[in-house]
């Protein structure tokens, strides 16, 4: 099948309007983009491999839309405003209802954040598909690992674990149709499935924490790993206090060190947290306090009594 019919019909289910920055979108050599000269360029890149980031026979519309998220939710850690993503797709064998699929499982996601395709590249190969997110920051106001300090407060949004409760139920999963998932609130059967194939990238919160959080992550390979990431960026260690994590239903407080969950983790200063607490009812937002950062290093995990507790991380490894 000739490869500008698949690049074609990605793009006629991809019906997305541009925003303002991009100026050249598909069909050129590069994308052009135009920025105010008091913003910074945020710009972060992920690969999905088959039965490694999604399972292999899950639906078209799924892949699309969890690929997109995870990768918007880089954005949403950085406190950035989404503009436009280009995604490099292999695959075996050329389907154009698979391609249009893909495309509309992006497309359902992208209209909400406001983010277009700006254009990428199609090849021949197992199936893999990698995206490049492009946003925006005002200048210096970008959202780093690095910035913690010891005394702040450790906040989480959402609930945790809830995504690799639902990882086994996704791999037999293969309803196309988004809207059952989207509709599943939690607690019924399908809302673990939900939060692993449809992950909500925060990107509303990630800006609005822009001069209150001192550091975030997204919580892509873990809650220990991830704020272990922070903690090495900082310089610094955490005090963990596994009974104030914001566990979903049916999750042990192991399932919330799995990763996948894509919600934000981030310090504050103690003189925050009341702005933290506005944000979190007005954005109407489980944000948590779960800890505390301290000078010495690495995370000491502690029970609701306040004494040592070890827990086996069980976060996302790269390499086996």
């Amino acid at each position: 099948m000739d490869e500008f019919a698949l690049i074609d019909a990605f793009l006629e289910a991809f019906d997305v309007a541009e925003p303002r920055e991009l100026v050249l979108g598909p069909g050129d050599d590069c994308a052009l983009l135009a920025l105010a000269e008091d913003e910074e360029l945020c710009i972060s890149v992920d690969s999905l491999i088959s039965d490694t980031h999604f399972p292999a026979q899950a639906p078209a519309t799924l892949v699309g839309y969890r690929a997109l998220a995870v990768s918007l939710s880089d954005l949403a850690a950085m406190g950035a405003k989404p503009i436009a993503f280009l995604v490099a797709l292999s695959v075996e064998r050329p389907d154009l209802r698979w391609i249009r699929e893909l495309a509309f499982g992006m497309r359902e996601l992208a209209m909400p954040m406001n983010v277009a395709v700006a254009g990428g590249n199609l090849a021949n190969g197992p199936l893999n598909l990698t995206i490049t997110v492009i946003g925006s920051v005002p200048r210096g106001q970008g959202l780093r690992r690095g910035g913690a300090r010891p005394g702040d407060q450790i906040f989480v949004s959402g609930r945790l674990g809830e995504a690799q409760l639902g990882l086994a139920r996704a791999r037999e999963y293969r309803e196309p149709d988004l809207e059952p998932l989207l509709r599943a609130a939690p607690g019924s059967p399908l809302h673990p499935i939900r939060r692993y194939f449809l992950p909500t990238p925060r990107l509303e919160l990630g800006q609005r924490l822009r001069g209150i959080a001192t550091a975030a992550i997204d919580l892509s390979d873990g809650l220990l790993a991830d704020l272990g990431q922070i903690c090495g960026a900082s310089g610094i260690g955490a005090r963990l206090e596994l009974a104030r994590l914001p566990l979903g239903a049916g999750v042990v407080v192991e399932g919330a060190f799995s990763g996948d969950d894509y919600e934000l983790c981030f310090t504050v200063p103690g003189s925050r947290t009341a702005d933290v607490d506005a944000l979190s009812e007005e954005l109407r937002m489980d944000l948590t306090l779960i800890g505390t950062t301290v000078e010495d290093e690495g995370i000491t995990c502690v029970d609701a009594a306040g004494k040592p507790s070890a827990v086996e991380p069980h976060g996302f490894r790269h390499f086996r």
